[in-house]
């Protein structure tokens, strides 16, 4: 059962008219939700016990759980950091699990087989002008690997390992418009950057904390974007040779401190405006961090942490995000929000929006 709630301005008769012919157009959105066995294991925190996808055909409105192995069987109790779709096929999806490795779907999550296995995989990308060639990101035994394949997941080589206890390879990022290069991040905080497909690495400016995602620009290709758990967002103008922290707004202009956690951002509008979510609700920035704006949710109970977000890459005033077990959607640059109560106990990791051809 989804309990939906809407929240908008009063708009002419026409309006909602055409506003429920864009809402048909509207992507197919992927959820991530995930759990973890402990602290030690989940990049998010928290403890729990299973975790899988959940998929949205109709804009968000009603979720399905997509859990089936090709036996038949279920995914069971399946931590779940990120879901990827291959932008050359549609039906091709990834799960990144920090408990069970890499899974694949080739028919739009239906079904999934486990493609690596003895793994704990924390981030994975696919190449945008190869889906033949993933990047899988995270540690086994007491070495941070990072994994790649050439041929969908059939077999997987060692593009990155160093041996350690606890740092595994912990956010990957692909950078637009060079097929061979490659950044990741370990869990300490380090980045390295490989210029001929992982072959061999570069380390680059450290950040603080565990980074849980790295972007890197398609239109500069000197500037990168780095999140920090704990410490924030940082940007790089010079391609990771130093890093500045980005601020929020608050009595010191600066990121606040103590418990805040930062959980997800994302780029829209040819990468002029971010968006970033954490422990202190949404936040908008027009001008790449330097300036930044919240966008008020209609919470109804004391958790303000949005732990997701993502903008419809053919529609940036359609943005989604997530608050506990409510998922919320805007079709006007967050000026008013629906909202769908997802009967679950999990917590949104991951959304990911696929276009309609």
């Amino acid at each position: 059962v989804h309990e939906r709630n809407s929240y908008r301005i009063a708009r002419p008769p026409e309006a909602d008219g055409l506003m429920r012919r864009l809402i048909k157009k509207l992507s197919i959105i992927i959820l991530v939700f995930s759990f973890a066995a402990s602290c030690s294991l989940n990049p998010f925190g928290g403890v729990s016990s299973a975790g899988g996808m959940l998929k949205s055909s109709d804009s968000g409105d009603s979720w399905e759980l997509k859990s089936r192995l090709e036996d038949g069987s279920a995914l069971g109790s399946l931590g779940v950091a990120r879901t990827r779709l291959d932008p050359s096929d549609k039906n091709r999806l990834y799960l990144a699990s920090f408990t069970k490795g890499v899974y694949q779907s080739s028919n739009a999550g239906d079904n999934w087989k486990n493609v690596l296995t003895g793994s704990r995989i924390y981030d994975l990308q696919i190449n945008p002008t190869n889906g033949q060639e993933v990047y899988a990101g995270g540690t086994t035994g007491n070495a941070a690997k990072l994994f790649k394949t050439q041929d969908g997941g059939a077999t997987w080589t060692v593009s990155f390992s160093q041996s350690s206890a606890s740092a595994f390879v912990s956010a990957v990022a692909l950078v637009p418009g060079d097929s061979k290069a490659v950044v990741i991040s370990l869990s300490t905080g380090e980045i390295l950057r490989s210029v001929n497909s992982g072959t061999s690495w570069d380390l680059l400016k450290p950040v603080s904390g565990r980074v849980l995602k790295i972007f890197a620009s398609g239109i500069n290709s000197n500037v990168y974007f780095a999140l920090s758990r704990r410490e924030g967002l940082y940007r790089s103008t010079d391609a990771g040779a130093s890093w500045t922290k980005l601020s929020l707004p608050g009595a010191t202009g600066q990121f606040l401190g103590g418990s805040q956690t930062f959980e997800d951002f994302t780029l829209a509008d040819s990468e002029s405006v971010i968006y970033l979510v954490g422990s202190a609700g949404v936040f908008r920035s027009r001008n790449l961090g330097n300036n930044w704006e919240k966008l008020d949710l209609p919470l109804h109970d004391a958790n303000t942490t949005a732990t997701a977000i993502a903008v419809n890459p053919k529609n940036s005033n359609q943005i989604f995000t997530a608050v506990g077990q409510t998922f919320y959607k805007s079709t006007d640059s967050g000026a008013t929000w629906q909202t769908v109560a997802i009967s679950t106990t999990v917590v949104v990791r991951d959304l990911q929006v696929s276009p309609d051809e």
